[in-house]
């Protein structure tokens, strides 16, 4: 049903000089049922996916459709016995950390994998494998990185313990990193549509997963080169692949995050970081992606820039922007689409 655009989106890692970039337009569409409600019930997820996913579809852009089983970002460190929060319309958050001595990282267990949530993950997912329409891929679960999890973990004071005792924060995120390539392919198991190609963020990517390093904001750049990036490494490595989620604004870090060797994809927000000068440093066969995730209403400086002609040479990325509704998301898709491809 999508063969043509699955195929540009591999075409992002497979051919990335003469590829096609790609454009993608979110816009705001209500909800069936409440979060809260949707993660005691996986018909009513199910419903809520089904119809986000034929509003997405409605705009006509580069939009590749998944579902995913949604219990929010804390998965991993609930695993490792972290308490969870549940709110009525916002995603589940972990409620406290649970290590409270950053030298007793070797007591901490690793987790059964029937612990946590995942035995729901587990029955939800089979729910949606037996009423998915047949065309429609399960992406993994979310999965935060090494470093999000093992903030969660050991609380604010692992700040103070990457100057203390830096040597068991690493042996913390490196437990952490290996857990979770565990949990992937648990979780993946009987969901992975197809090996060595990873769907998520609305499209399809060269990978067997995704890592999240939203928590890198708090650190320096220092800090994640000497003592976190070797986890995120390890992760990308075992799991064969994948792509980084970074929704910080120092650019310092995009440095760092492009010698993952085995990182296929970043994605990143367009607001802090210039698209030219992203675009001249990233590897050829590194694709990027930009969003924009500001809270103002739409479009940062980076939209009208790529509209008066500062386009990349760098064909192999892609455009997340944002619409007011669905007419507007159509005008924002042709106007970039356009501008990018004519």
């Amino acid at each position: 049903m999508f063969e043509k655009l699955i195929q540009k989106y591999k075409d992002l890692y497979e051919n990335p000089t003469t590829c096609e970039p790609l454009v993608q337009v979110f816009y705001p569409f209500p909800r069936l049922y409440s979060i809260k409600e949707a993660l005691t019930s996986p018909e009513k997820m199910l419903a809520n996916q089904m119809s986000a996913i034929k509003a997405r579809l409605e705009v006509g852009d580069d939009f590749l459709p998944a579902l995913r089983v949604d219990f929010g970002t804390a998965q991993i460190a609930h695993m490792f016995g972290c308490p969870m929060h549940i709110f009525e319309d916002s995603e589940p958050c972990c409620g406290a950390h649970i290590l409270e001595d950053i030298a007793k990282v070797d007591e901490l267990p690793v987790p059964a994998m029937d612990s946590g949530w995942n035995p729901q993950v587990d029955e939800f997912q089979r729910y949606f494998m037996e009423h998915k329409p047949e065309w429609l891929p399960i992406q993994h679960p979310d999965v935060q990185g090494p470093f999000n999890s093992g903030h969660l973990i050991r609380g604010n004071d692992i700040i103070y313990d990457f100057y203390d005792d830096p040597e068991n924060v690493e042996k913390l995120l490196m437990k952490v990193s290996d857990f979770m390539v565990d949990w992937i392919k648990y979780t993946t198991r009987e969901t992975h549509p197809e090996e060595g190609w990873l769907y998520d963020r609305g499209g399809v990517w060269r990978g067997n997963a995704r890592l999240c390093n939203c928590t890198l904001q708090i650190v320096s750049p220092t800090i994640y080169r000497e003592h976190i990036m070797q986890a995120d490494a390890n992760f990308l490595k075992k799991i064969g692949t994948g792509r980084v989620h970074y929704c910080g604004s120092y650019t310092e870090v995009i440095d760092d995050l492009f010698k993952l060797t085995d990182m296929t994809n970043l994605e990143i927000d367009a607001q802090y970081h210039d698209v030219l000068a992203t675009c001249e440093k990233a590897p050829e066969r590194t694709s990027v992606m930009f969003c924009d995730w500001s809270n103002e209403p739409g479009n940062r400086e980076w939209y009208d820039k790529l509209l008066n002609g500062d386009i990349p040479k760098k064909k192999n990325i892609v455009f997340q922007a944002k619409a007011e509704n669905l007419e507007d998301a159509k005008r924002v898709y042709d106007r970039l689409k356009n501008r990018l491809c004519g």
